[in-house]
């Protein structure tokens, strides 16, 4: 069985791409462990701290590569992805041990895309959230991939309804993605 890590995007507590997280959660009940990756303790990337590595950027490697797959569930922000993902990225995507190691946890790392947003439906964050994963050497699988475009009532309300079609393309994300994986591996 494999091990997927789910990254959620967003910070807020009653955030709606934390219930279309859960909605994946279930979907891969029984056929994948699952962990929420937390990653809030970890520094901004800066240099001057990078060796010795930080203790929440160890503990965050060490998880991700302890896993099979990254399953990342975002918002948009303006646009685009928001800035916290962009930083773990950039932390996973820097040699793990000491600046002579060149082991990058998230090289060849399966990985998809998931979220919901305004109008856009997170196709904006997707693309350029795919992008950045594929230039750090993750195995990305681009389609399918959820996006759903919430009403202006969800921003007020922070409930996502889960609708039969988009527990239909929840379905097909999860068996798409496993088989990637399992292709990857």
């Amino acid at each position: 069985m494999h091990k997927i890590l789910l990254v959620i995007g967003s910070l807020r507590d009653d955030s709606i791409n934390l219930q279309l997280a859960d909605a994946i959660m279930t979907k891969l009940a029984g056929r994948a462990e699952v962990a929420e990756l937390e990653y809030d303790d970890i520094p901004w990337v800066n240099q001057d701290i990078e060796f010795p590595t930080p203790q929440g950027v160890a503990r965050v490697r060490y998880e991700v590569s302890h896993a099979d797959a990254i399953w990342f569930v975002c918002p948009e922000y303006n646009g685009s992805y928001p800035g916290h993902v962009k930083n773990l990225i950039d932390w996973l995507s820097r040699n793990s041990d000491d600046e002579h190691n060149n082991v990058v946890v998230i090289d060849d790392m399966p990985v998809t895309v998931s979220g919901a947003a305004g109008r856009s439906g997170s196709r904006k964050m997707q693309a350029k959230l795919i992008e950045l994963l594929d230039f750090v050497g993750a195995k990305v699988m681009a389609e399918p991939a959820v996006g759903i475009e919430l009403p202006a009532q969800a921003f007020s309300t922070s409930e996502l309804e889960i609708t039969p079609e988009i527990d239909a393309a929840i379905s097909e994300q999860v068996d798409e993605f496993l088989a990637f994986v399992d292709e990857q591996a």
